[in-house]
């Protein structure tokens, strides 16, 4: 019910705030609270940087892939979190940091982990879910 009020109240206040703009051949302004500039802005920025991002996703899953086979489970988290943060993901990824939550016993991170990791196709945390439902069952 919280969240009900506190995205209500933040709507209104997006509503009260917003600018209005004009649009070419229209005579009034809207309301509307994209502004097309900003948005095809974004989409060349996203679009020029591509190449530099998935060299960063390649680093830091790399990184990711050697910490985990040296067992060093915060390094773990810390290299999939970085690899994640540019916006390219890989199921296999998933499986790797709810791997290692579930080394350091947070066992509901490990579950979002592996479900999120079956979701985009990796058969290891497809796996490795239905082991630890079956191990949380058991307690």
């Amino acid at each position: 019910m919280r969240k009900i009020i506190l995205t209500a109240a933040l709507m209104c206040t997006m509503v009260v705030n917003c600018n209005a703009q004009y649009w070419q051949g229209l005579e009034y302004p809207t309301m509307d609270l994209y502004d097309t500039n900003l948005m095809i802005a974004h989409i060349q920025a996203v679009r020029e940087t591509a190449a530099q991002r998935l060299e960063y996703y390649r680093y830091f899953s790399n990184l990711a892939i050697d910490a985990y086979n040296n067992r060093r489970w915060s390094d773990v988290i810390d290299n999939v979190n970085n690899a994640f943060s540019t916006d390219y993901v890989n199921g296999d990824l998933y499986f790797i940091r709810g791997y290692a939550y579930e080394q350091l016993g947070y066992t509901s991170y490990a579950k979002k982990d592996y479900k999120r990791g079956r979701k985009e196709g990796s058969d290891l945390a497809a796996k490795a879910l239905e082991a630890l439902k079956a191990r949380m069952k058991k307690k």
